[in-house]
């Protein structure tokens, strides 16, 4: 009776490991990626219990869905009338195609590294050959602002419009 039960105990144990390599929980706030030998294969992007292969043949990496907010560092740009400006954006995204994410980043630092040079590069077209007047609370804005980015950082994020000087939202 007593030797049964311990077979009975492993063979439980044996069963929930696995399970934990077979089967996984993608949260309503993430998206997963199924990967083959490292290669993707499958985005999961509804939430719920799903299965792979095990560990070594596929694995999953889980990015986040929610819109991502990513404050960069304050940029001075120089007017045409040689004035400085300090500006100071923030960046809103989210992963539109978490494959291709994958295949081009990979990961968040990475995807906030590349918004930080497409903003700052975009950012420093409207102030060339303008000049900005002193902003008072009741005048209009300062300087105009482009409109929008004309091209976004990996084809797997949104594209940014802009709605005010220096604060972008995805679109």
């Amino acid at each position: 009776m007593k030797r049964r039960s311990v077979v009975l105990l492993i063979a439980v144990a044996v069963l929930i490991v696995a399970a934990n390599l077979v089967f996984f929980v993608v949260d309503e706030t993430e998206f997963a990626v199924v990967t083959q030998f490292g290669e993707p294969i499958q985005a999961v992007t509804t939430p719920g219990l799903q299965w792979k292969w095990p560990e070594p043949i596929q694995g999953v990496q889980f990015f986040n869905n929610r819109l991502l907010v990513y404050n960069s560092e304050k940029i001075e740009f120089l007017t045409s009338d040689k004035k400085n400006i300090v500006v100071e954006n923030y960046v809103a995204w989210r992963i539109a195609d978490p494959i291709l994410f994958l295949k081009s980043l990979r990961e968040q630092s990475r995807a906030e590294t590349r918004l930080t040079d497409v903003v700052a590069s975009e950012l420093g077209t409207p102030w060339d050959g303008r000049s900005c007047r002193p902003w008072s609370p009741r005048s209009p804005a300062p300087c105009a602002c482009p409109r929008s980015l004309t091209r976004s950082p990996a084809g797997a994020m949104s594209r940014p419009r802009s709605t005010a000087c220096g604060s972008w939202t995805s679109g």
